[in-house]
């Protein structure tokens, strides 16, 4: 079996595992993701050369997007300075190829893996953790746009009567400035009974309740799958989206299948597929 050594940045921690062609994690690591460049480029470094002559292939999931070259376009929850940073280029010291992907691309190549994601005609993935992403779903493949990468990046749709995009307002970096606690602490506070709380998750179900409804208008998917960490407050933030789709029932009924994964690994086991073409559509 093959082992790959994959890598999740994410824009609060970073997931580093050597993983087999059966998805089984043999080793890993986390860590925090900081936001100075140059420790985070010396984090990822130190992690990174363990693995030297170990494996010849590198794989990233990312929370944001880069060019073919793996020059960063978009990371609006990592260091500012990435921008126009290589990071292929960074992450190579000695192995033979470096892939990188968009996080929800990898969370989509993890669900097809699993058999979650197989023939859609149409569908969306949308990772929720602190920011927002979205890939396009055609026909059981990514769909991708050469030569338009941030093709897909449905988490900076702004959001009307605010200068504020959709990440902004209810992704996990959000809910500190917009519900008076961060993302970890307001779901201790709902776990232990506090009625506020609850209220505040069920608002931000609302919310994004009504996102999922533009994006099945946009789209018109026939299933959406949802994975990130804010996700393990769902049993409090289902209920603000049953709200909406009850009250918009025959939009919401075109979806055949809503699919939630609390699966705080599933970028990193995605990335290992990113070097993989057969997953993709991207001749258009």
């Amino acid at each position: 079996m093959r082992d790959k050594l994959c890598i999740d940045i994410g824009g609060t921690k970073t997931l580093i595992g050597l993983i087999d062609s059966d998805s089984n994690i043999k080793e890993s690591c986390r860590i925090k993701t900081s936001k100075d460049i140059k420790k985070f480029a010396r984090d990822l470094k130190i992690e990174v050369k363990k693995f030297k002559g170990r494996v010849a292939c590198v794989n990233v999931s990312f929370a944001g997007r880069v060019d073919t070259q793996g020059k960063v376009i978009l990371a609006p929850n990592l260091p500012k300075e990435l921008i126009g940073k290589n990071l292929i280029a960074m992450l190579n010291t000695g192995f033979k190829s470096v892939h990188i992907e968009n996080d929800a691309v990898c969370f989509c190549l993890n669900a097809m893996n699993t058999r979650k994601i197989t023939s859609d005609r149409s569908g969306l993935a949308i990772v929720w953790g602190t920011g927002i992403g979205g890939a396009v779903i055609l026909f059981g493949k990514i769909l991708k746009i050469k030569g338009r990468e941030k093709f897909g990046e449905i988490g900076h749709i702004q959001t009307f009567n605010t200068d504020s995009d959709i990440e902004s307002l209810i992704g996990g970096k959000g809910f500190k400035p917009n519900f008076g606690n961060d993302g970890e602490h307001l779901y201790k506070l709902a776990s232990s009974g506090d009625k506020e709380s609850i209220r505040k998750f069920r608002e931000i179900g609302r919310l994004f309740g009504r996102y999922l409804l533009s994006l099945i208008y946009i789209f018109d998917p026939e299933s959406i799958y949802i994975g990130g960490g804010v996700l393990n407050a769902w049993k409090f933030i289902k209920a603000g989206v049953e709200d909406i789709k009850f009250k918009n029932e025959t939009v919401f009924s075109r979806v055949s299948n809503i699919y939630v994964s609390k699966d705080s690994y599933a970028m990193l086991k995605g990335a290992y597929f990113i070097d993989e073409k057969k997953n993709f559509i991207d001749k258009l």
